[in-house]
């Protein structure tokens, strides 16, 4: 399973009903389809809601933070999943017209009676026993726009296991064969990370992150400058 959309599920639900402490700070990326927030309170507790990139890996989380010097320390963490879901390979094969989508379980073995489905609508197919869904271009409304403006662009991959409806963003959205992989069972563990934003006048801007890679291999980034917001005090 993605893990940015299981972040999503945990970190909402985190700190709900609670009591406001006190807002000594706010920041917003600065930054361009990035609409991320920060924010830090009076008890040393922060809440970063990240809004960038695709809405698909958005995720909310509550931690601690500190100051030394110039610098900001963001202290959190998250129930990992360790899932071995995933797109293992995206790329074209010779029919044009139709789409492709092999599922197979974390061993390999093909799954049968998986629907598949684009962007949250439209046809579904369902896999053979061979693990392998097709689905004609012609059977798929418009990807994105409105009224004329139309897009055979595919950002999202949607499959549905008979328990739970899974969703992998596109990196590379002409593509049409995928490779996916979908566990039904996976393990979750607990992990702590820390992020490190020097602080400016008006600004925090990042140092280093806490985000393995295999996290970033899903689209959970941190944007590289947040600017504080006027309705706040300076966290100093």
């Amino acid at each position: 399973m993605i893990l940015a959309a299981l972040y999503l599920v945990a970190m909402l639900s985190d700190g709900l009903g609670k009591p406001d402490p006190g807002v000594i700070q706010r920041y917003s990326a600065d930054g361009i389809h990035d609409w991320s927030t920060l924010t830090l309170y009076a008890d040393n507790t922060f809440r970063y809601e990240s809004r960038g990139g695709s809405c698909f890996a958005w995720h909310d989380w509550r931690g601690t933070w500190s100051k030394k010097g110039d610098l900001l320390y963001l202290a959190y963490s998250i129930t990992v999943n360790e899932s071995q879901e995933r797109v293992v390979k995206a790329s074209s094969f010779p029919d044009a017209t139709r789409i492709l989508v092999v599922v197979t379980s974390p061993s390999g073995a093909p799954l049968r009676d998986i629907p598949v489905t684009f962007n949250g609508r439209g046809y579904e197919s369902t896999t053979g026993a061979d693990g392998r869904a097709f689905l004609d271009y012609d059977d798929i409304p418009e990807f994105t726009g409105s009224g004329s403006c139309k897009s055979k662009k595919l950002e999202q991959l949607i499959v549905r296991d008979g328990k739970r409806t899974i969703s992998f963003p596109i990196d590379r959205p002409l593509s049409n064969y995928f490779e996916v992989v979908i566990d039904s069972e996976p393990k979750k563990h607990e992990e702590a990370r820390q992020d490190v934003y020097r602080m400016k006048s008006d600004k925090v801007v990042l140092v280093d992150d806490g985000i393995p890679e295999r996290a970033e291999a899903v689209g959970e980034t941190r944007p590289r400058v947040l600017r504080a917001a006027d309705d706040a005090k300076d966290a100093t």
